[in-house]
């Protein structure tokens, strides 16, 4: 007997048909993607797209306007699509007119629990056929060569980029200080059965492996673990502070109970706190979990460190990582000094 879609593990279909899936459980997080498309338009209408002499108009500003409404409504196109909300559409065009070609480069962001790359791919391939339109009457042997991810980022699959885009995808995983000093990271895991070696510590390679996907490869240079309660979380903050990381993160001892006492630990080790950091976690989280706003996780600066409490949950602790994916890195670029933030994105804006 042939296996039915759900022993095939399909997760778009099944019994009932095809299904749109739910990612209600999903955390929101930010994500972006970057699609390009390539359209031969032959030499005659590479002129006229130059000399601004096609009969309909513009042809590059038409087809720029055309990707950006067509992202907005890629869910209405592609059946099993989320509809999501978009924060960013860039849409770019260039004639290269000895080749007889228009190339494409689409890039959508947004904040959300699903990512955007057929927002993208719609967004290009829109711009693509409507160069087509203008200008077939000219060229009637216009057509789209290719259609191709270029990068993308944030979600459980991580970060993605062809090696067309290696320069610029190094750049923006990797924070960069006085010139190619990467970012250094300690994770610290918080539980009394871990320290005892009583239970296995999932939270605090879970979190290194995130920091790694958010901040490049080896970004993690030291990760340790301690028992519950005040005195001993303290001291383990102050020996990792001693190495002067970059950034310090905490799994673990965030909760209600009596032993979680990771946040008052951290309060005693810090210069400066920065409670925006956590809100802001907890609000993106809340929207997936509301049990998120009782985790009591602080972050603050200790230092040339930044000191960010997480969830000991893996699954928790990962997804409030992911929540602050798009605001780490500035963060720990000012704390590198002036060079390192000039360099980066949103520099001069806080």
């Amino acid at each position: 007997m042939p296996e039915t879609d759900q022993e095939r593990g399909f997760t778009h279909t099944g019994p009932g048909g095809v299904r749109m899936v739910d990612a209600g459980g999903k955390p929101l997080t930010p994500r972006s993607a970057t699609v390009r498309a390539v359209v031969a338009v032959g030499p005659a209408l590479a002129r006229a797209i130059s000399a601004n002499e096609v009969s309909k108009g513009d042809v590059l500003g038409t087809a720029q306007l055309a990707g950006i409404a067509a992202a907005k409504r890629t869910a209405d196109l592609i059946p099993l699509c989320h509809p999501l909300p978009i924060d960013g559409v860039e849409v770019t065009l260039a004639l290269d007119e000895p080749a007889g070609e228009v190339g494409i480069e689409a890039t959508v962001t947004t904040v959300w629990k699903t990512g955007v790359e057929m927002e993208a791919f719609t967004c290009a391939t829109a711009a693509a056929l409507t160069v087509i339109d203008m200008g077939k009457a000219i060229e009637r042997d216009c057509r789209i060569q290719e259609v191709r991810l270029l990068a993308k980022s944030g979600g459980r699959s991580g970060d993605f980029g062809t090696a067309e885009r290696e320069p610029e995808a190094a750049e923006a995983a990797t924070v960069r200080g006085s010139g190619s000093a990467s970012a250094e990271v300690a994770v610290l895991t918080v539980s009394d059965g871990v320290a005892a070696g009583e239970r296995e510590d999932l939270g605090g390679p879970a979190v290194a492996s995130a920091a790694e996907r958010m901040l490049g490869a080896g970004a993690v240079v030291r990760t340790a673990s301690t028992a519950d309660g005040r005195e001993a979380v303290e001291r383990a903050l102050r020996d990792l502070l001693a190495e002067e990381p970059d950034l310090l993160l905490t799994t673990g001892g965030t909760g209600l109970a009596a032993r979680d006492l990771t946040p008052e630990a951290t309060a005693a080790v810090v210069d400066r706190p920065a409670p925006a950091l956590m809100e802001l976690a907890r609000a993106r989280c809340c929207a997936s979990f509301p049990l998120a706003v009782l985790s009591r996780g602080i972050a603050g600066v200790a230092g040339p460190t930044l000191v960010v409490n997480l969830p000991g949950s893996p699954k928790g602790a990962v997804e409030t990582l992911e929540a602050l994916a798009d605001v780490l890195p500035h963060a720990i670029a000012t704390l590198q000094g002036p060079a390192a933030a000039a360099s980066h994105p949103g520099h001069g804006r806080v």
